[in-house]
């Protein structure tokens, strides 16, 4: 804008004398809106242009005033990207738009932008001086975006599939947003469960919140929407698997849509996720050739809810020893047969034997990521007899073993076997928090003719299935 009845020198609006356009007087307030090709505002190669909006004494809000306001130059022919304002109640376009300072700012007041921009991202930011500098209780603008009923912080991008051409109704620069940040409580905090629900600061008339969360871990920012003004990583990891770490901190924002209006995302908050839950394991003989390890439901899955991919993975102590064995690998339930070539040391050999008592203890694999610290250990004393289960061959593969198909299934699924024999197997279906879905013995050669599942609930399920020398895990979904 220009000021009238002024020195000349200080009639420029973007140019003028060096030690002048430092100096902002006190009768205008003024932003400069840049709209720039791409996402990096950085750039000095970037295609931008910019235009002036502002406010000073004795200006008018009408139309076009030539002591204030600037009509927009027409871009050239190969011009990709032009941004300007709309003078009021006018389809003007200004490079240049002063309105009135008023001794009271109107925080309802609002600037219409123009655009025209090629196809693919663009960016929006701004610079102010006077009212708009930024400082403390400095009057802060944002860009309203009609194409999802938005208001958001500067630097704003969006993404255009077409090239727009003079766009006048998409864009406005507007002064009045009510934003919300997660509660102090909760801010700065770990959090007792990764289930813990983290809320949001109330906020009158709102009907929906979102979030947005900056992760540590080279992941992209990732958005989760929430009914009420509350999440839960859970809730994200169900969004986006594998996006959510135990022991790690995240940045998160909170928005809120108040009269179908996104409102911009409030401060930042750092919340640290808990360390991953101990699990307990009992130690149960079933028979003096049968030692079964079960992992405690109420300690392990209760903390460890779905939807993150779980495992298991058991460590033996010889009782007056410091020889510590693992399992051959990671297991992929909570409950596992002891068999002499279950545990091994470094070197492969087997370890178990009989009539010796064993320390044994658990921990949790998230997502075959992160290992948690093992649990309290139970005590066991290996039956007499216990080299008859050195006939163990590990644990098989799926493409040797069994096959589950389809996975995730809808109604139903089949089992695949290989290498039959025509021998007895036992299947057995636990649920995610251990409890016994199904279970039947049969022929090997008649488990594919089953349907399985139709009666069972959506959600995570794993399979065991024991043979003479074979034992099949596998995890599988029902939509």
């Amino acid at each position: 804008m220009r000021l009238a009845n002024v020195n000349p020198a200080d009639q420029q609006s973007f140019k003028g004398n060096p030690i002048q356009s430092l100096i902002t007087p006190p009768s205008r307030s003024r932003i400069w809106i840049s709209l720039q090709q791409g996402t990096d505002i950085s750039s000095l190669t970037a295609p931008l242009k910019q235009t002036l909006l502002g406010y000073a004494t004795g200006a008018t809000d009408g139309a076009t005033d030539r002591n204030f306001d600037s009509p927009a130059i027409t871009p050239i022919t190969n011009s990709i990207i032009d941004v300007y304002s709309i003078a009021p109640a006018t389809t003007t376009k200004l490079a240049i738009q002063g309105k009135n300072l008023l001794s009271s700012f109107n925080f309802n007041d609002f600037f219409q932008l123009g655009f025209s921009a090629p196809a693919g991202a663009h960016t929006f930011t701004g610079i102010g001086d006077g009212l708009f500098n930024g400082g403390q209780g400095a009057v802060q603008y944002f860009i309203f975006d009609a194409s999802n009923n938005s208001i958001n912080s500067l630097p704003y991008t969006f993404t255009l599939s077409v090239a727009e051409s003079n766009n006048v109704t998409r864009f406005r620069v507007v002064f009045k947003a009510i934003l919300t940040q997660l509660q102090a409580s909760q801010c700065g905090v770990t959090i007792a469960k990764i289930n813990t629900e983290v809320f949001a600061d109330n906020v009158s008339g709102a009907n929906r919140y979102r979030w947005r969360f900056v992760s540590p871990n080279n992941l992209p920012n990732t958005q989760l929407e929430t009914l009420l003004r509350r999440f839960t990583f859970t809730e994200l990891e169900n969004l986006a698997s594998g996006y959510v770490l135990y022991n790690t901190t995240y940045q998160v924002q909170a928005a809120s849509r108040i009269n179908g209006i996104w409102q911009p995302y409030g401060p930042i908050c750092n919340v640290t996720t808990p360390s991953i839950p101990i699990a307990n394991v009992n130690c149960t003989i079933v028979t003096s050739s049968n030692i079964y390890l079960t992992t405690n439901p109420g300690q392990a899955v209760t903390n460890q809810p779905s939807p993150f991919n779980t495992n298991y993975r058991f460590r033996l102590r010889r009782n007056g020893s410091n020889d510590l064995f693992y399992t051959n690998g990671i297991i992929g339930f909570a409950q596992c047969q002891l068999k002499s070539s279950f545990f091994i040391d470094p070197s492969g050999i087997n370890v178990l034997l009989p009539s010796t008592q064993y320390n044994i203890s658990v921990a949790l694999i998230i997502n075959n990521t992160q290992i948690g610290n093992y649990g309290p250990e139970c005590s066991i004393t290996t039956p007499g007899n216990v080299n008859k289960l050195s006939v163990y061959n590990g644990y098989n593969t799926i493409n040797n073993f069994a096959i589950a198909n389809p996975n995730p299934f809808t109604n139903n699924f089949n089992l695949k076997l290989a290498n039959l024999n025509n021998e007895a197997v036992e299947f057995k279906i636990y649920d995610m928090f251990g409890k016994l879905v199904d279970s039947f013995n049969i022929i090997d050669s008649e488990i594919e003719n089953l349907e399985i599942g139709n009666n069972y609930n959506s959600g995570i399920y794993n399979i065991v299935i024991s043979s003479s020398d074979n034992i099949f895990t596998q995890r599988i979904i029902k939509k």
